[in-house]
């Protein structure tokens, strides 16, 4: 050993060769951060739960980079927030909003025939007596946040892993399930597969390596107000549904609509963003009328 150190270290003493050897074998560097993740930042498993809305409770998507169409593809980076453990169900939509649109009825299921206009309306009003700001996951966060929690066994993409998670290719007259009736993922969130397809925030701008290019900024008002040629106007959800077969499930799975469309298909989730993250650790009870209803 003693040769060793001296080919290493030439004509330094032993005892400082020593120590030198020592110092290198117990440097480790920084401990790495996720890219946007603070310290203060929630931990994975981490919930927010919403007062005023019974069973309303997001879970902590962290910070970090990935490649949602795939390794050739460009790299995108997402700031860590708060998704919806389910999908918003037919129950905290009445509770809200005071009606039921949704064609398969059940207090557990996913409201649906709700357009993206009626789901702004739904967090407008939820918002009004929230202190948080719930919003809809933009495309590259929903991607994100469902890649992100797939690692596990079975494989993802593998049938075992998709009946595992996933509502998919059952009856059309059958109808959407109760929202986690299947295992979630590794975040805990569930249906991010099957059951109903989801909004989500952004607009379609053209095609990227086959997959549909999303912007992550909310659509105009009017969806009309720039040149996107056969995407004019378009808005996607995601995630597939229960009467959609295999391949069309999962991370990659997308569909367009036009954002005034409501289909017994089509659901949503929240999200709330990162800033928020100090207020769901707190108890905020800004107006309690909709507790008392």
């Amino acid at each position: 050993m003693a040769a060793v150190v001296t080919q290493l270290f030439g004509t330094l003493p032993t005892f400082h060769a020593w120590l030198a050897v020592l110092a290198a074998l117990l440097w480790v560097g920084p401990l790495p951060v996720m890219a946007g993740d603070s310290p203060s930042s929630p931990g994975v498993g981490a919930v927010c739960v919403e007062p005023l809305l019974k069973g309303l409770r997001l879970v902590w998507v962290p910070a970090g980079c990935f490649f949602p169409n795939g390794p050739d593809g460009p790299e995108k980076c997402v700031a860590g927030f708060w998704l919806g453990e389910t999908e918003v169900t037919q129950s905290q939509w009445q509770k809200v909003m005071h009606g039921n649109p949704a064609r398969f009825k059940g207090d557990a299921h996913p409201v649906e025939r709700v357009s993206a206009s009626d789901v702004q309306l739904f967090m407008d009003r939820l918002n009004g007596q929230s202190e948080r700001q719930y919003r809809l996951p933009t495309d590259t966060e929903w991607s994100y946040a469902c890649q992100l929690g797939e690692k596990t066994v079975p494989a993802p993409g593998s049938m075992g892993h998709l009946q595992s998670v996933a509502w998919f290719g059952l009856p059309w007259g059958k109808g959407h399930q109760p929202v986690a009736g299947k295992g979630p993922n590794t975040l805990g969130l569930y249906d991010m597969s099957g059951n109903v397809w989801e909004w989500v925030s952004g607009e379609v701008r053209g095609k990227v390596m086959g997959a549909l290019l999303v912007t992550d900024s909310p659509p105009s008002p009017s969806g009309l107000d720039h040149e996107q040629g056969e995407y004019n106007g378009f808005v996607i959800v995601r995630g597939g549904g229960w009467g959609y077969s295999a391949k069309l499930q999962g991370c990659a799975s997308q569909k367009m609509l036009r954002p005034l469309l409501r289909e017994e298909v089509v659901g949503f989730r929240l999200a709330l963003s990162g800033q928020g993250e100090r207020t769901c650790f707190s108890t905020p009870q800004k107006n309690e009328s909709l507790r008392d209803q």
